[in-house]
């Protein structure tokens, strides 16, 4: 039985006063684990909060992963990997957002000489 990605609706301001509390209980944990775990699901809430009404995050992807197909194959290669995943319903949009973001970030400690 395969689990469907539902639209729903929430307003804004519940979805911030969501991410403040989890930012008090990250602030407020001493456990390492947990204080990851919450950053997780700050992340997410995150990409929910700002990424409202642009284009679709698979051309976002795809278009990224043509800008570096060239200067980082390697980095192409994850994107297109990611992109093929997303476009498959294999993961959902919002952990796919959070692997681009990883992906992105570690491009500039990543980098290979070809």
């Amino acid at each position: 039985m395969a689990i469907e990605d539902k639209k729903i609706s929430v307003k804004e301001g519940l979805l911030e006063k969501i991410l403040s509390e989890l930012n008090e209980v990250q602030t407020l944990s001493s456990e390492r684990l947990l204080q990851e775990k919450v950053g997780i699901l700050i992340k997410y809430i995150e990409n929910l909060v700002e990424n409202k009404d642009e284009i679709p995050f698979e051309t976002i992807i795809y278009n990224k992963m043509r800008e570096v197909r060239l200067k980082d194959p390697e980095l192409n290669s994850k994107l297109y990997i990611l992109y093929r995943k997303l476009s498959d319903k294999k993961i959902s949009e919002e952990d796919a957002r959070i692997m681009y973001d990883v992906y992105i970030k570690s491009q500039a400690f990543d980098k290979m000489i070809y």
